[in-house]
């Protein structure tokens, strides 16, 4: 994610800190605090933040995770996606 500065922002469902980065999608942000992403998006855009297959490996490690928050808009209608992502490969470690 490119480090802005810090601004006001929804909620964190994470955390619940309400200071965070900006991101590529207008409204998904990514949390000043604990680092979760989350927000509304197009399907395309969710592709930035998480990938959907699940990860492989060992991921225990609560640094290599991030919770992620996004409801998302498709041509199939309006989805929500919330888990927890490896912050490297972006694939599910968790979901829901």
């Amino acid at each position: 994610m490119d480090r802005k500065k810090l601004i006001h922002t929804a909620p964190c469902p994470g955390c619940n800190a309400t200071r965070g980065h900006a991101t590529e999608a207008a409204q998904v942000y990514e949390c000043g605090g604990c680092g979760a992403i989350y927000g509304s998006c197009y399907q395309g855009e969710a592709s930035k933040f998480y990938t959907p297959v699940w990860h492989e490996g060992e991921t225990r490690n609560v640094q290599d995770e991030r919770y992620v928050d996004l409801t998302i808009l498709s041509s199939a209608g309006v989805r929500r996606f919330h888990g927890w992502i490896h912050r490297d490969s972006k694939r599910i470690t968790q979901t829901g």
